[in-house]
Formats: C-alpha cells, sequence, structure tokens
C-alpha cells in the first residue's frame, strides 16, 4: 500500500469518528441548502470508501476535501495533517493545500 493511500484511509477513518461523535441536531450548510452534519459526513465516508476499494484513493481524498471546503468544515489539525500527508505523498501542486491550512479549527 502507498504512503498517499494509507493516509488517505487514516484521514477517511478519523472523518467517520467525527461523524459518529455528532448528534443529529447540527447542520451543515452549503451555497444551496442545509445537510443534517451527522449524515453528510457518513455519505462523504461512504463514497470515499467505496473509491479507495477501487484502488482511486486520491481521488476520494479531492472528493472528501472538495466537498468538505464547500461547507466550510472545520477539522482538528491533526486530522488535516493526515490530508496534507497524503496530498505531498505525489508529486503535485495541488491548490486544495491551501484550501485545507483554510478547514483548521482556530484555537485560543
Amino acid at each position: 500500500m502507498t504512503l498517499g493511500k494509507q493516509k488517505t484511509i487514516e484521514f477517511i477513518d478519523q472523518i467517520e469518528a467525527v461523524a459518529k461523535k455528532e448528534n443529529f441536531d447540527n447542520c451543515v450548510k452549503d451555497g444551496v441548502s442545509e445537510y443534517n452534519e451527522k449524515m453528510y459526513l457518513t455519505r462523504l465516508v461512504a463514497i470515499a470508501r467505496e473509491l479507495i476499494l477501487y484502488n482511486e484513493w486520491f481521488i476520494a481524498l479531492e472528493n472528501t476535501i472538495d466537498n468538505l471546503f464547500e461547507v466550510d468544515y472545520k477539522l482538528d489539525s491533526d486530522i488535516v495533517n493526515l490530508a496534507i500527508q497524503a496530498f505531498n505523498s505525489v508529486p503535485s501542486n495541488n491548490p486544495r493545500l491551501k484550501d485545507l491550512e483554510q478547514m483548521i479549527i482556530k484555537t485560543g
């Protein structure tokens, strides 16, 4: 297994853990609609896992990041760093790296 795939799986595992902690009262919003946060995250995890199953881990990573960024979802820096490590495992100048920095929960 490649480092990128491994880090993507770890990232998706962490998103799943966040989803399990959420209650059904929280919502996320994009430009069009509002979604139940727990169901939204659970759906993203399911889609990512299916893509990873077919060895499309990079698409799973990009898709998950795009969807989280679209609803301005904030994550712990440790979770974001897993995604950054996955992106950095392949040579690219991916614009999503800047998006990831904006997703980190600000503390203090």
